[in-house]
């Protein structure tokens, strides 16, 4: 898959207590690590965590913040894990019929490279359900 040059959006799960947020945070951006070595501009949401930390947002506006930039995107790759969020922003990439990739359960684990990741993603042909 030639990712050059194309903005790809980084989705997944982000919401819990701080533990799981900062685990979610890093995830996402080891993710855009690999998208970005690959020649990928990726977008990652979950770095909005250290603006809503300074200024505090609703839900519903970062929802709508990262539906926008969703729509703007030439690629969406979506993070394994239970997301109510994540699944909004791949019905709406599927909508605009924006290719869209879930990433290998292992995501970034210490046993898998980068290509094996990029290897690994899996096209969605349709919205899938966040389990819990």
């Amino acid at each position: 898959m030639n990712l050059q040059g194309r903005h790809v959006y980084v989705a997944g799960p982000y919401t819990g207590d701080d533990h799981i947020i900062s685990g979610n945070v890093s995830k996402a951006i080891a993710a855009g690590e690999t998208l970005w070595s690959a020649g990928a501009f990726p977008l990652i949401p979950h770095l909005c965590h250290y603006w809503d930390v300074r200024y505090r947002h609703h839900y519903d506006e970062w929802m709508r913040w990262c539906l926008s930039w969703v729509a703007k995107c030439d690629m969406l790759i979506r993070l394994v894990g239970p997301s109510p969020g994540a699944d909004k922003e791949v019905e709406l990439a599927l909508r605009c019929q924006i290719p869209s990739f879930l990433a290998p359960a292992d995501a970034m684990g210490p046993t898998m490279t980068d290509e094996e990741w990029l290897n690994g993603l899996v096209e969605i042909k349709e919205v899938p359900c966040s389990t819990p």
